[in-house]
């Protein structure tokens, strides 16, 4: 990964950890971090006006910053691309949620069933579609 960092960059070799010493890292995980948890307090504020689920909402206000230009991207090179490597730990919350409501889902299970394979399916392909814009703003 290539950090850039106002006139250097830091090349990061793949396979090797990276160094939590690196300023040029510290600064962009501090600045990444601070707009990202400043959308989630904002979203969180908002759901309770709004009904509208937490996620939904930042999903939403990222987009608006990505449309109208206030950020691109490409501004998040080190929480996204660690976010993707790890997405697989984001599904885990509800299938063990789903487990521990087998005797109420018995009944209703090939509903269910539908239900979450296609919003499964419809999550997994906008993601992917981010993913693929994110990357694209990286790569520019």
């Amino acid at each position: 990964m290539i950090y850039p960092d106002k006139g250097s960059t830091t090349k990061q070799s793949p396979g090797k950890p990276i160094s939590p010493m690196n300023k040029g890292l510290l600064i962009y995980l501090v600045q990444e971090g601070s707009w990202i948890g400043g959308i989630y307090g904002i979203s969180f504020l908002l759901t309770r006006f709004l009904p509208i689920p937490l996620g939904l909402l930042g999903m939403g206000i990222f987009a608006g910053l990505f449309l109208t230009g206030v950020r691109k991207a490409g501004n998040f090179p080190v929480l996204v691309p660690f976010a993707l490597a790890h997405m697989a730990f984001f599904f885990i919350p509800p299938a063990v949620a789903i487990l521990e409501v087998q005797g109420i889902t018995l009944g209703d299970g090939v509903k269910i069933l539908i239900l979450l394979v296609v919003s499964n399916i419809l999550v997994m392909g906008v993601t992917g579609m981010v993913v693929q814009r994110i990357l694209k703003g990286m790569e520019s």
